[in-house]
């Protein structure tokens, strides 16, 4: 389930580096799990703060 949620939010932030470079990022490989888990995180909580 940890891994579950893990990568849910590791998803999310992959979303929207995609969408912030207009389609130019291409990550998601081991390198870039940080950040994409990090900018997710940060927009699930956010989200969860404007609601």
């Amino acid at each position: 389930m940890q891994q579950i949620v893990e990568e849910v939010v590791r998803w999310f932030g992959f979303g929207v580096l995609k969408i912030l470079t207009l389609g130019r990022y291409r990550g998601g490989g081991r390198a870039d799990e940080l950040s994409g888990g990090a900018i997710g995180l940060a927009v699930l909580i956010g989200t969860s703060y404007l609601v």
